[in-house]
């Protein structure tokens, strides 16, 4: 069965024959979608984006989250769009935050036993492999939200930014149904990609999302 998605793919990780290798697994309810995917592979390359395309919104709305993350990182690996219908990911900032996670390593109990071997080139290669699953599953946690739009089920704008995330119906439900997708296609998503080392933690009680590390010596 093809699929409806539109994916405009800038990755630098991630290719699109992996992901429609990868999307082809989901629920018909996600194929069906008429949906535009768009990866970015920084920032900046959004806001050109949406300068190039007359999204002038989007436009001045991304530099000052570009201005302002400089103070204050932002956590948003990706967001769907309800007027345009489409996903944006930021590919930067999920390995931006794949960083963070390899940072702690010199704090593992066990780390000094096997600092020795673990490389520079190792833990780069963790990291863009890495990346690829995360970035799966924030499309897969958006294409829900494209799912909840489909069927009117989105709350107001203001509803949703004066409640916490934790606590949205339509967030419990994304983070449950990428942890069902994710039990479900595992071993075929880490195949396809190419990955190991990564497994979904996302939790439900309380809402939350990780995702479990291992690095593999020698």
């Amino acid at each position: 069965m093809n699929l409806n998605l539109n994916i405009i793919n800038y990755s630098n990780s991630i290719s699109t024959n992996e992901l429609n290798d990868c999307l082809i697994l989901l629920p018909k309810k996600y194929k069906d979608l008429n949906t535009k995917i768009i990866i970015f592979d920084t920032f900046s390359r959004y806001i050109f984006y949406s300068l190039r395309h007359f999204n002038f919104i989007y436009f001045f709305g991304g530099i000052i989250e570009f201005v302002i993350n400089y103070f204050y990182p932002s956590t948003e690996l990706g967001c769907y769009n309800i007027g345009s219908r489409t996903i944006y990911i930021f590919e930067n900032r999920i390995l931006e935050m794949l960083e963070n996670k390899l940072s702690t390593l010199p704090n593992k109990a066990n780390y000094n036993k096997f600092k020795d071997y673990i490389t520079s080139k190792q833990i780069n290669y963790y990291k863009f492999s890495w990346s690829k699953y995360v970035l799966l599953d924030c499309i897969v946690h958006e294409l829900t939200h494209a799912i909840q739009h489909k069927e009117k089920r989105l709350p107001s704008r203001f509803k949703y930014l004066v409640s916490k995330w934790s606590t949205v119906d339509i967030e419990f439900e994304a983070v449950s149904n990428s942890i069902d997708i994710f039990n479900t296609n595992h071993t075929n998503f880490l195949n396809i990609l190419g990955v190991t080392g990564i497994k979904s933690s996302h939790s439900l009680y309380p809402l939350n999302i990780n995702y479990k590390f291992n690095i593999k010596i020698g």
